[in-house]
């Protein structure tokens, strides 16, 4: 079976390591983050967040109020993936 969390191309597994890296260490994310830092569409940062909670869907979940992506566990102890 083929591990889903390798089975990526380089830029994708950039924008994985990016939203991780934004849920662990600054507590949210959102898909103008994932733009801004990647210059990509609107429609590709809302893919590469789908994508990511396929991949992990217990490490975060959505504010309605605030529109960002929190992560689910407080104490950081979620899933943790190597992407390349």
């Amino acid at each position: 079976m083929i591990d889903q969390a390798h089975d990526h191309s380089w830029s994708i597994s950039n924008r994985m390591e990016f939203i991780e890296f934004r849920l662990f260490w600054e507590d949210h994310v959102n898909r103008a983050d994932s733009m801004e830092a990647f210059d990509i569409s609107r429609n590709q940062a809302i893919h590469d967040i789908h994508r990511y909670l396929t991949l992990a869907p217990e490490n975060m979940s959505y504010n309605k109020r605030l529109q960002i992506y929190e992560p689910t566990n407080p104490d950081n102890s979620r899933t943790r993936f190597h992407w390349r």
